[in-house]
């Protein structure tokens, strides 16, 4: 071959390859990109159903006379809420409780050396219906208030009923003269009176005198 035939052969390959490095470098901005996919998966809880297991006695009401229970679950507030292995070694004592006369007592649940306290409320089957009226009271400064109910109560109330009257005299100072407010609590509800304390007045004693006695007199009879 001529030289001229070898310039036209070398110009030839020369541009193909050229042409193939263009190529090379243009063809990857037209791919599709690939897209970096991430699984991710998502674990759910049920925190709705979860066990607080936390003890929580509840306040019982049992009318005068009736047996109480023996199931530690009647006494709890959230047994659902508490596994049953823990249940099993709850242990309760109502040995404060007399069944036999109303007003309120305290039990408690004892699991692993701590005690939770509750209440039990020993009510009246048909508690008959009455009215309470208290007295405005007044005492010598000093003295003692009583602790009879009976002493504040006007008219006759159950001595089982007086069981579940709260008395509360706290703001009464004995010893300085004034007038107090007391209440009872009865029910739910609160009745008020006066309790006045005051100074003993001193005894005023007036001193007294024997008749004078009538001096002899002559009488003269003319």
């Amino acid at each position: 071959m001529d030289k001229k035939t070898i310039n036209i052969i070398v110009s030839v390959f020369t541009f193909l390859g050229i042409t193939c490095i263009v190529s090379g470098a243009v063809m990857p901005s037209f791919a599709p990109p690939i897209e970096n996919v991430v699984k991710v998966t998502v674990e759910q809880k049920r925190v709705s159903g979860a066990l607080t297991n936390e003890i929580k006695p509840k306040d019982i009401e049992v009318e005068i006379n009736n047996p109480l229970s023996v199931d530690i679950r009647d006494y709890l507030e959230n047994v659902d809420q508490i596994d049953k292995s823990i249940i099993k070694k709850l242990k309760l004592d109502t040995s404060l409780v007399n069944i036999h006369q109303a007003g309120s007592y305290t039990y408690t649940i004892t699991h692993e050396k701590k005690k939770f306290t509750g209440t039990v409320t020993i009510k009246v089957k048909g508690q008959p219906s009455f009215e309470i009226i208290l007295k405005d009271l007044s005492f010598i400064r000093g003295n003692a208030l009583p602790t009879d109910l009976s002493a504040y109560i006007t008219g006759d109330i159950p001595e089982e009923i007086k069981a579940l009257i709260r008395l509360d005299v706290t703001s009464v100072n004995i010893n300085i003269p004034s007038v107090y407010q007391y209440s009872v609590i009865s029910d739910g509800k609160m009745y008020t009176a006066t309790i006045t304390i005051y100074d003993q007045q001193p005894r005023i004693s007036i001193p007294t005198t024997p008749p004078e006695e009538d001096s002899d007199s002559e009488i003269e009879i003319n």
